[in-house]
């Protein structure tokens, strides 16, 4: 009886040690998992994507904003079309430095991406994401403010339309990060768990 009683326990040990060294293994699998994504099928993709395309727009419409031929258009100042040139472009030069590596599955640096730079819990796309949302936020307020490229009556609509496509986008990429990586919750669900006061304050807001 002292024999098959050890034996028992023996054998509920090992059951036990296997059971830690599978569990362990399958934690080890989903570590990698997380890490090792495919770049091209992340949420923040096509916000990427679209930051730059509305980039390549707004820096156009801020180019040729002084050869309007609409009467109604107010012409930009020079120090106005340099800001909005210089906005656009380093906005672009971020966005497609992010695209390019989204997409890159075979040069010398794509582990570096997706293991690092924009791996899950990465501080670098959470800080590049933040940088993108307070430089169009920023933008935005200078643009389509009343003295603005783009403000009230200046009849600049490409600038205005594609400043605010760069904004939202932005503040989107960055809540898709910070939601998966980080699990914060959604502006939507931010928003439903103030019924009666956010949706207010919101719209004071805007």
């Amino acid at each position: 009886k002292t024999k098959v009683g050890s034996n028992a326990s023996a054998n509920a040990e090992n059951e036990d040690a296997d059971n830690t060294n599978e569990e362990g293994k399958e934690e080890e699998e989903d570590a990698p998992s997380k890490k090792r994504i495919k770049l091209y099928k992340s949420p923040r993709f096509k916000g990427y994507l679209t930051i730059l395309l509305a980039s390549v727009i707004n820096y156009h419409a801020v180019d040729v904003s002084h050869e309007t031929n609409d009467l109604a258009a107010v012409t930009p100042s020079s120090q106005q079309v340099a800001y909005g040139m210089t906005v656009a472009l380093i906005s672009g030069i971020l966005s497609g430095f992010c695209v390019l590596v989204h997409l890159d599955n075979y040069s010398c640096f794509a582990k570096i991406w997706k293991n690092n730079l924009f791996a899950f819990e990465s501080n670098f796309e959470t800080l590049l994401d933040f940088f993108l949302l307070c430089w169009w936020f920023i933008a935005t307020c200078v643009q389509t403010g009343v003295r603005g490229i783009a403000g009230d009556g200046k009849e600049q609509y490409n600038i205005y339309a594609s400043t605010w496509f760069c904004t939202l986008s932005a503040l989107f990429t960055l809540e898709s990060k910070l939601t998966e990586s980080f699990g914060w919750p959604t502006i939507k669900i931010f928003v439903k768990s103030w019924p009666f006061r956010a949706p207010g304050w919101i719209a004071i807001f805007l």
